[in-house]
């Protein structure tokens, strides 16, 4: 449902930075990446990155996400071909602040 929102209004990028945000609140417990895998949020996720490659606020929340869903098997093989585009633009453009967990999700892939 929150996703579903961002979605939806697509051209309303604080919105779907606060959509990354609650995502980054919940993925901070294993049930919470539980919820976010059930709710097959991932590719949605990804989408929004590819979406908005060069808003920094979102690509930095969404690639936390990315990184704490890493600690789940499941997801694991469902990023594998989606995820290493959207990691390498969100280093690319924020190395500062996105570089060091791009590679880090890169490690578990």
């Amino acid at each position: 449902l929150i996703l579903e929102n961002a979605t939806l209004h697509h051209n309303n990028i604080s919105l779907q930075e606060q959509a990354c945000g609650i995502l980054e609140m919940l993925s901070s417990t294993e049930s919470g990446r539980n919820k976010i895998v059930d709710a097959e949020a991932v590719p949605t996720l990804i989408n929004l990155m590819k979406k908005n490659p060069y808003e920094q606020i979102l690509q930095e929340k969404a690639c936390v996400v990315l990184y704490r869903l890493c600690q789940c098997p499941s997801v694991l093989r469902r990023m594998r071909s989606d995820v290493l585009y959207v990691l390498g633009e969100a280093a690319r453009n924020f190395p500062m602040n996105c570089l060091l967990v791009a590679q880090k999700i890169l490690y578990y892939l």
